[in-house]
């Protein structure tokens, strides 16, 4: 059922219970009438007041509507409020360069993310060996070698006991840890693969920031504006074609 203004395009909740009532639009004033097909435009242009509460009977939705030259208007004013394109393309360029650069250093082999998994494993497997250290305690202590026998005796069935005592433990806390060891040891080896992996986007990333800052650069050689502006974009432009040479070329190497 078409439930919006002939007139204006409003839109009102009708529904087939509405058939037959009149109102008159809110926004456009055009007197309405609901028939089976919706809303159509009166042609006897009765008062809906006339009929008491018909008007209020289907109250209008909100509908906000978004034109695309407005869309284009507010983007326009924000770049401008920003410094204009050249200060819009340059500024995100040096986002996306500092950005991917830094996560770079952060996943590379041996870098921050591989060492943090890599302390991880460490943690728990010093946490382990403390245990046993502690589950070691006081061993018996060893006589003389010119001891009496019966010494030697009691000494050996007291080691005999405490190893199999150890041994016991030390079991006991292998089994402990064996689960938590693996799971850290499992995260080192993800985290090197994702940062292997990481490497693609972030030499992507790098690329379009290169090309951001390369148009920003570009952008503001074209203005009249600021001389210094302009000869410090031409310095920064220059420099990242060297830098494209350099990693291309092996230099770098």
């Amino acid at each position: 059922m078409n439930n919006a203004c002939p007139s204006c395009d409003a839109v009102y909740a009708v529904s087939a219970k509405d058939v037959g009532r009149k109102i008159r639009c809110k926004k456009c004033g055009t007197a309405l009438r609901v028939d089976d097909s919706g809303l159509v435009e009166d042609a006897d242009a009765a008062d809906p007041a006339a009929e008491g509460d018909a008007g209020e009977a289907v109250q209008p939705r909100s509908k906000r509507r978004f034109s695309s030259g407005e869309g284009r208007a507010k983007a326009a004013e924000f770049i401008n409020k920003v410094g204009g394109i050249p200060t819009a393309l340059f500024g995100f360029g040096v986002f996306l360069t500092i950005w991917f650069f830094f996560q770079q250093t952060i996943s590379a082999p041996n870098g921050a993310s591989d060492n943090r998994a890599k302390a991880a494993a460490l943690r728990v497997k010093l946490e382990q060996d403390q245990e046993i250290r502690k589950a070691e305690g006081d061993a018996p202590e060893q006589p003389e070698l010119d001891a009496d026998p019966k010494t030697l005796e009691n000494y050996s069935n007291a080691k005999k006991e405490y190893d199999k005592a150890l041994a016991k433990k030390r079991k006991d806390i292998d089994k402990k840890y064996k689960k938590p060891l693996n799971e850290a040891n499992d995260d080192y080896t993800l985290t090197q693969i994702g940062n292997a992996r990481g490497v693609w986007w972030d030499q992507y990333g790098l690329m379009f920031g290169f090309l951001f800052l390369s148009f920003g650069c570009i952008a503001y050689l074209r203005t009249d504006g600021n001389l210094v502006l302009r000869i410090v974009a031409g310095a920064i432009l220059t420099l990242l074609f060297l830098v494209v040479f350099a990693k291309f070329s092996g230099c770098s190497r």
